[in-house]
């Protein structure tokens, strides 16, 4: 999308005219994010399914990245599918919680987070099953940079509680155990930071 509208900038005026076929491509591009729906309507589909299922889909989604990553049997591809499990067990644990705790409000407020989460992590398992099957080493960096290279679940799920507890988190420098990192004169110890 950004591509094609910085294209039709590069023709100036002529870029806008019908004439030019620049303009169609720019709505060809656009209906791609309208076909599938914005990321709100992602995010409300993401939940109904986790619902209507009682947590079965995850279940299903999850077993598939595992499987992804138990089969990665190149050693090279062993910090990324490790990092990948270790993420899937965490978006299960927030998942689960989610679904207990009974506050739909907050569920739902946290939805596309959610959702980028576990696309993230969907998407990891995807690259590492590719780099499995190519054996290419600029796959398998591909595999690297993409798990090992973010933070897969997104920092305002990891510190327990959406955009609010990150913000608190951000302020207070807490970590995403909910402990204090250590801030000012006092390290998270409890012990006096040394001055410079």
């Amino acid at each position: 999308m950004d591509n094609v509208s910085e294209g039709l900038e590069l023709f100036g005026g002529q870029g806008y005219i019908e004439d030019s076929g620049l303009p169609q491509i720019l709505r060809d591009a656009q209906v791609g994010t309208i076909w599938e729906g914005t990321t709100n309507v992602q995010s409300a589909d993401f939940l109904r399914a986790l619902v209507r299922s009682k947590g079965q889909a995850f279940v299903a989604l999850g077993k598939l990245v595992d499987w992804r990553c138990d089969d990665a049997a190149w050693p090279k591809l062993r910090p990324s599918a490790d990092a990948l499990k270790r993420a899937l067990a965490d978006l299960r644990s927030l998942i689960h919680g989610a679904m207990l705790s009974g506050d739909s409000a907050r569920v739902e407020a946290n939805a596309r987070e959610l959702l980028w989460s576990t696309g993230r992590v969907v998407m990891g398992a995807a690259l590492l099953e590719h780099a499995q099957w190519s054996a290419l080493d600029s796959d398998r960096a591909a595999v690297d940079k993409w798990v090992l290279g973010q933070d897969l679940i997104s920092r305002a799920l990891a510190v327990g509680g959406g955009a609010d507890a990150m913000d608190a988190a951000l302020a207070l420098d807490v970590g995403a155990d909910g402990k204090p990192r250590g801030c000012g004169d006092v390290q998270s110890d409890g012990t006096a930071r040394a001055r410079l």
